[in-house]
């Protein structure tokens, strides 16, 4: 279909959403999808079901090298959903990732019909993933050096984890927050080394992990989530490792 319209030589040009599953960039897939695709200049990936927190470091790696291939056949590459994880693609030649502040960071083709936006959740910028109110007050509690991560946070929570209540249904805060941690996010990946980056994932999983993986947590009852602590950030780190290149 994308072929046929690029044929119609129309005014603007064609930019084919590239949706697959990650079993579908196994064995040859790659191959398959870079050569079908090749004639395009820009393209778009959805990687169905891409849930950060439950990927694999095999499955993030059939992924880098499908950016990596693509972004060498001089195609601008743009994900249609992704966070931090897509974002230190941009290491493999990944331009952009599309998503706003009520879009969701992964979606699966089967949830899509009737789906809503996400509920209210705090995104904690060192766990590079978002966790529920009543998850992030017992963590806010613990360990108050995490609430000083943007001007929002720093007014409002003011260094006192029981602000932490001024959140609840106040999404424009949580919002505001969100918006200005994935800002210096992706600024710091943009600057930084992937080296750097893997370094910093290991050591908050080192810090962190014995003492998260203790709290009850509601959004880690999601199939293989690894969110009950945070395994996730080691599957990254693997994955992102010189090694796996």
């Amino acid at each position: 279909c994308a072929s046929h319209v690029a044929g119609l030589e129309l005014s603007r040009p064609v930019a084919p959403i590239i949706f697959a599953s990650k079993k579908a960039l196994e064995g040859s897939g790659i191959d398959t999808i870079v050569k079908d695709y090749s004639t395009f200049n820009h393209v778009i990936l959805w990687i169905d079901n891409y849930r950060h927190t439950t990927v694999t470091e095999e499955e993030i790696g059939l992924v880098r090298r499908l950016i990596h291939r693509l972004d060498e056949g001089g195609a601008n590459v743009e994900s249609l959903y992704g966070g931090y994880l897509l974002i230190l693609s941009a290491h493999d030649g990944l331009d952009g990732i599309s998503h706003g502040i009520l879009y969701t960071e992964s979606k699966s083709m089967e949830l899509t019909p009737g789906s809503g936006g996400p509920p209210d959740r705090y995104y904690i910028p060192q766990f590079h993933e978002f966790r529920s109110m009543a998850q992030t007050d017992l963590i806010f509690h613990r360990h108050p050096e995490l609430m000083r991560d943007c001007d929002v946070c720093r007014k409002t929570l003011a260094g006192n984890p029981d602000n932490i209540i001024l959140y609840y249904d106040n999404p424009e805060l949580l919002r505001g927050h969100f918006l200005s941690v994935r800002r210096s996010e992706a600024d710091r990946i943009g600057s930084s080394s992937l080296a750097e980056e893997v370094a910093a994932l290991r050591s908050t999983y080192a810090t962190y992990h014995s003492s998260i993986v203790e709290l009850p947590n509601p959004d880690a009852f999601v199939r293989a989530s690894n969110m009950r602590g945070l395994d996730y950030l080691n599957e990254w780190a693997n994955a992102f490792s010189p090694r796996a290149t």
